[in-house]
């Protein structure tokens, strides 16, 4: 399940909320802060900048002292820059 909506969908909120209707389990801070950069990196290594670049927001908002916070926002540029966004 944590492939499909982390790597294929790039979607870490809804697998967290998949996540919340099993009793008893529960992800830590760190492993929240590693699964919305592993959602951002997915869609980046696949070349899907747009998705990128939202889930990298997305991480950098919810952890702005990340463990992956300096490759975050570099990725963000990188993804900016293969969309032609340079006023970003």
């Amino acid at each position: 399940m944590e492939e499909i909506y982390v790597n294929d969908l790039g979607n870490a909120d809804a697998y967290f909320a998949f996540l919340k209707t099993i009793p008893g389990y529960d992800v830590t801070t760190m492993g929240r802060d590693s699964i919305n950069f592993r959602a951002a990196e997915a869609q980046f290594e696949n070349a899907n900048y747009k998705k990128a670049i939202e889930n990298y927001n997305n991480y950098i908002g919810k952890f702005p002292n990340g463990g992956n916070i300096l490759l975050a926002h570099y990725r963000r540029g990188d993804s900016y820059s293969a969309l032609k966004m340079f006023s970003e």
